[in-house]
């Protein structure tokens, strides 16, 4: 991503091209800095124009899944089917995948600002919309799921004097943000330790929830927070 956000790109590479170094993933070779508009002739002398990162965006998602097996991480699942669907480089960008627990926390803040504002009944068509596309399907009784936890810094957060919880998706969103940002603190932690500590639990309870979560926010009919 930041070799896209440096007006580059690195046309076709393999999986010799991805290298490690300190625990930091880097690409290696293959780097060109042309950034001209594909155009295609299409039916009836149609006319379409792709971005000189579309090719980019589809190479690297086909690297990343020939790298792994079929038992790879959710998250790295949902994520390169997200590269491979939508294609479209400033919401690739921001993707939780790619994001630290901090950005993480941003991105619910805001979503739940969105969501806030929107019927209930249209946000859950979005929802099933999106688990249809990506076939990814959390447990619908997330409050049960909270209290076999039994972790007290969720628990606290969904006892909260006046929250109603539903067990919804939309319900599951204001939840999480609620954690993120009213989750207990230890007075000993860091802001980043903290951070690091929520997105842990949460990502252990509901892993690939914020990827879904991302695929509404940004390709449903909200398209805002980018």
């Amino acid at each position: 991503m930041k070799l896209h956000e440096s007006r580059q790109t690195h046309g076709n590479i393999t999986d010799f091209n991805l290298v490690t170094r300190n625990g930091e993933g880097y690409l290696g070779g293959s780097i060109r800095s042309t950034l001209s508009k594909t155009v295609i002739r299409g039916e009836r002398g149609s006319v379409v124009v792709r971005s000189p990162y579309t090719e980019d965006i589809l190479n690297l998602a086909g690297v990343l899944a020939s790298c792994l097996d079929h038992n790879f991480l959710l998250e790295l699942k949902l994520f390169t089917d997200y590269l491979n669907y939508h294609q479209t480089l400033d919401s690739i960008s921001h993707h939780p995948y790619l994001s630290s627990p901090i950005g993480i926390r941003e991105f619910y803040v805001a979503v739940q600002q969105d969501f806030g504002s929107l019927d209930n009944s249209n946000l859950s068509v979005e929802f099933q919309l999106a688990k249809a596309r990506t076939g990814y399907h959390p447990k619908r009784r997330w409050r049960r799921e909270v209290r076999r936890l039994k972790d007290q810094i969720l628990i606290d957060v969904l006892d909260f004097k006046g929250s109603k919880y539903t067990d919804s998706d939309a319900a599951r969103v204001k939840f999480c943000r609620n954690v993120w940002v009213h989750g207990a603190k230890d007075p000993q932690s860091s802001t980043k330790e903290h951070c690091d500590l929520i997105n842990k639990v949460l990502e252990g309870l509901w892993p690939g929830f914020s990827c879904l979560v991302y695929e509404v926010a940004c390709q449903g009919k909200l398209r805002r927070i980018f």
